[in-house]
């Protein structure tokens, strides 16, 4: 089987912990804006500040961010694991060069300073559904519900990994961490 993952709030956790490194850059910088939905999944719309604000936010910010993100419990285990038994993993991202000095290397250096095992790695996917179709991908494990909406369009089978800014969502099926991933793949595949 070819199992696809996300990396930010999917291997890693990514917003959440980093709403204070936005709050403190609006703080160092000035800026007249506050947080108007704390449930966003986009620093755009968790704030009211300007595109251009926003933009100058995550180019400053948004590698340090990526290389200091805590890796979720048990993910390097069960990706290993799921290798192990024959399993290929796919990691795919968006991370881009519009945001990222070098998206594919301070993913490299992030995956293995976390131990994170993959067969390959794709950068630069924001319509990761028609790369899973071209990769044959079985099962994909993303945060974004609209991701997988979009993959599960392809008849592809998703797995959405629980944040903050998605516990609400009630059609997809929702894990909670990367035991339940596991479990899900040894009693569906």
């Amino acid at each position: 089987m070819i199992i696809g993952v996300d990396i930010d709030d999917t291997l890693s956790h990514f917003v959440e912990p980093n709403i204070q490194t936005a709050l403190k850059y609006i703080n160092e910088n000035n800026l007249n804006c506050k947080m108007i939905n704390n449930k966003a999944y986009y620093f755009a719309e968790m704030f009211d500040w300007s595109r251009e604000d926003c933009n100058k936010f995550w180019t400053q910010e948004s590698d340090n961010m990526i290389a200091t993100a805590p890796v979720r419990e048990n993910a390097s285990d069960v990706i290993k694991r799921m290798r192990n038994n024959g399993h290929k993993v796919i990691i795919i991202t968006a991370r881009s060069k519009e945001f990222h000095t070098n998206p594919y290397q301070i993913s490299v250096d992030w995956l293995k300073k976390n131990d994170i095992p993959y067969d390959e790695l794709l950068i630069g996917y924001k319509n990761k559904a028609n790369i899973c179709l071209e990769k044959k991908v079985d099962l994909f494990i993303d945060d974004s519900p609209q991701v997988l909406r979009e993959i599960k369009e392809k008849g592809i089978d998703t797995l959405l990994m629980k944040n903050f800014h998605n516990d609400f969502v009630t059609d997809l099926r929702l894990v909670s961490n990367w035991s339940d991933i596991e479990d899900y793949i040894k009693n569906n595949f």
